[in-house]
């Protein structure tokens, strides 16, 4: 049963024990070079309860669910005493008041925690880490919170399934994690070009070395070549008038190194003119010696978006791939 209680409190005496950041609180009280003395009777509210949780947090993130029993149920008991939590409830509201005031406190008290409440508050619990927030989305990664456009009771739920092992059924966990009321204004720093190729400075059907890019015929004897049309500078391959039953040609830029960079993106365009569609593969390899047999090395299929819809007698329109990872 929650009961009425008052506790006399002498500001700048250490009646009671309290944790060791209140330390901190009497320093200040002492440190107060013109104090002001004053008795005063005051009964908390409930906006008093919950400030005092949000000063628990402030102190140490750890007390969170100290913060949170306190500000639900508006009552301190044998576990979450006043003597521990008032000294900074009334640093922050009587910062001026110095040694020999006093306060007579009335507060809500309810003896020990119910049994069902221990269970909770003993919970283990999870922190979210950048990790979490990075699954949710490019938005949620870079401010690390939740926020009205990604309402975390959508996502909570698979985080936990990937982020928490080895939990059972009747498991009870402690959740913690980021939320503002502001969405947040998120300005996209532009990227920097680690490697980029406009062919042009490749000779019109050039066929043996553009810009230092490797070729290699698999099967016939068409390479890539440079070319220029309707004002486009682009690279081209095509087995018109071969007469050879498969041409399939390897066209590998330099070695790009992204050592220095925590991730890359590729984009290009291309367009496809009188073939039976779907002739273009983009693969990255990162064992490619430059020479050679590129079919010894191991190539990753990158699976960009690329021109697959040639008419039957012309040329279809430029495609771009997007952002390719």
């Amino acid at each position: 049963m929650k009961k009425i209680l008052s506790i006399f409190i002498l500001i700048g005496f250490v009646i009671f024990n309290a944790c060791d950041p209140m330390e901190d609180i009497y320093d200040e009280i002492d440190a107060n070079e013109d104090p002001v003395t004053s008795a005063f009777e005051y009964t908390l509210t409930s906006d008093d309860y919950e400030l005092i949780a949000e000063l628990i947090e402030d102190v140490d993130k750890a007390d969170s669910l100290i913060a949170q029993h306190i500000e639900s149920f508006q009552y301190f008991n044998d576990e979450y005493t006043v003597q521990d939590y008032m000294p900074l409830f009334l640093n922050n509201q009587y910062p001026w008041l110095g040694p020999k005031s006093a306060v007579k406190m009335t507060y809500n008290y309810s003896g020990e925690m119910s049994e069902d409440l221990t269970v909770y508050t003993g919970a283990e619990e999870y922190m979210f880490v950048a990790a979490d927030y990075d699954s949710v989305g490019t938005e949620v990664g870079i401010t690390e919170f939740f926020y009205s456009d990604f309402n975390p009771d959508l996502f909570v739920a698979d985080i936990l399934e990937n982020s928490i092992t080895g939990a059972t059924v009747g498991d009870i966990y402690s959740i913690n994690y980021e939320y503002s009321d502001v969405t947040p204004l998120i300005v996209e720093t532009p990227y920097a070009t680690i490697f980029e190729e406009d062919f042009k400075s490749a000779t019109a059907y050039e066929t043996v070395d553009i810009n230092g890019w490797t070729q290699y015929a698999e099967a016939g004897t068409e390479t890539w070549e440079g070319r220029e049309f309707d004002d486009n500078l682009y690279a081209q391959f095509s087995a018109y008038s071969t007469g050879e039953a498969s041409n399939i040609g390897w066209f590998i830029t330099p070695a790009i190194d992204l050592t220095a960079y925590s991730s890359g993106f590729l984009n290009f365009v291309s367009k496809d003119g009188y073939s039976n569609g779907n002739p273009l593969t983009v693969l990255i390899s990162t064992d490619y010696t430059g020479t050679g047999d590129p079919n010894s090395s191991t190539w990753v299929d990158l699976s960009p978006t690329i021109a697959d819809e040639a008419p039957s007698n012309g040329y279809g329109s430029w495609t771009e791939s997007g952002d390719v990872d």
